[in-house]
């Protein structure tokens, strides 16, 4: 599942995410994954980029880890 957060509070919500996700990550639960696009980045790129993981990576390679783009 891919969701996109695009909204005023991005830069509120992207640190809330990713201080749940490491939390998550360091108590050993589970989590599908994260990735974390630059607010600033043009959707052009954010797109390909996003293509690009989705295309070389497995599922199981993005489980419990945060990702950054651009790669």
């Amino acid at each position: 599942m891919l969701r996109i957060l695009l909204d005023e509070n991005f830069n509120h919500r992207i640190n809330t995410v990713t201080k749940y996700a490491n939390e998550r990550l360091r108590s050993g639960e589970p989590m599908a994954g994260v990735v974390i696009v630059p607010e600033d980045m043009a959707i052009g790129v954010a797109v390909e980029e996003l293509a690009i993981l989705i295309a070389c990576s497995e599922p199981e390679e993005i489980e419990n880890q945060v990702k950054y783009i651009p790669i």
